[in-house]
């Protein structure tokens, strides 16, 4: 078992979306899987063009742009199973995994259309690639679980329409206040998620509902979204609402 994690925070090895792919990738190679970290930060990823070149017989599968996204795309084929990691940049996954995702169009022949087991029509895919399994991690310091709404439901539909199997949705609200010395329980469960990959080839329900559980214990305000909106309209309560959320956070902080 080969498992291969493609992190794609501007942060690189020093952000926390390093830090949960790194624990499971130890979790994995203690159990015997051979691993490689993807940093795209470090890398040269340009923009695909729509230039359609690469859709022409003469030059089918191949790219104009000279950088580092084929090399990228050939250790991704020689995995098993790939991790996506990804900070939450405004709503969405950063553009740095969007833009190797956009480039994945050169690998295939978008001409050809054909129906995917989930009932979707989409082009071809270069299989090696697009429909190895995969586990989603998204990372963000919000506690809101809309924050990572966006980017979750990317992943379920990548799945589908690539005919990946997606076996772990792992996400990680109010990354900051994470320990980093691998004792916590999220991080052993993330520990144990690597583990389970290895040997399974996928993330049970109870070690993802570890992963993903809170790292702060929320008053209804803040867990009830009907709570949120409704004293969102009074100007005095939505200023004790704030208030309160700041007290929350700063003793979260300072623990």
């Amino acid at each position: 078992m080969k498992l291969v994690a493609v992190n794609a925070s501007f942060r690189g090895r020093r952000g926390k979306t390093a830090h949960f792919l790194d624990l499971m990738l130890a979790g994995a190679a203690s159990s015997g899987a051979q691993i490689d970290r993807i940093d795209l930060a470090d890398l040269e990823l340009k923009h695909c063009l729509d230039c359609q070149r690469c859709q022409k017989p003469t030059f089918l599968a191949s790219c104009v742009l000279k950088d580092d996204a084929a090399s990228v795309f050939d250790r991704m084929r020689q995995a098993d199973l790939l991790l996506f990691g990804t900070p939450v940049y405004t709503l969405g996954m950063s553009s740095l995994l969007k833009t190797l995702f956009e480039r994945y169009y050169f690998t295939a022949n978008v001409r050809s259309f054909e129906l995917t087991k989930s009932g979707l029509f989409f082009h071809n895919v270069d299989p090696a690639l697009c429909r190895k399994p995969f586990v989603s991690l998204v990372v963000c310091d919000n506690l809101m679980d809309e924050t990572v709404k966006n980017a979750r439901q990317y992943f379920h539909l990548y799945g589908q329409f690539m005919d990946a199997p997606h076996v772990g949705d792992l996400f990680r609200k109010s990354a900051s206040l994470s320990e980093s010395d691998g004792q916590s329980p999220v991080e052993k469960a993330y520990f144990q998620a690597g583990t389970e990959l290895a040997l399974r080839g996928r993330i049970s329900r109870a070690t993802q509902k570890a992963a993903n559980s809170s790292l702060v214990l929320l008053p209804p305000f803040v867990q009830w979204s009907w709570v949120r909106r409704l004293l969102a309209k009074s100007r005095s309560a939505r200023a004790k609402i704030e208030a309160r959320h700041r007290t929350v956070m700063d003793a979260a902080v300072n623990r």
